[in-house]
């Protein structure tokens, strides 16, 4: 799915499956260019968007550090790296 806003904390995106609060799943961003990242992400949004089938959905990324089930602290770097590149101060 396109991702509509993307930041260090998390992407939100319109799809057409119904992905329940509280859904932990594994988000891959595709940036042209960029090695894909996989980011282990929890849903915290997930709407009806009026007169369409489709459905809003925002995720926000696990914490970033060594623990299970966690992001690692590379990604965060990446992202980090991406958002200057992309977006800048």
């Amino acid at each position: 799915y396109h991702a509509s806003n993307v930041s260090k904390g998390g992407v939100s995106f319109t799809c057409d499956k119904k992905l329940s609060i509280g859904t932990k799943l594994v988000v891959q961003l595709l940036i042209p260019g960029e090695t894909p990242l996989n980011l282990n992400s929890i849903v915290r949004r997930h709407e009806q968007i009026m007169g369409s089938k489709k459905k809003f959905t925002g995720v926000e990324f696990m914490p970033f550090g060594s623990r299970y089930g966690w992001n690692t602290q590379e990604l965060l770097d990446v992202l980090r790296i991406l958002d200057e590149e992309y977006v800048g101060n």
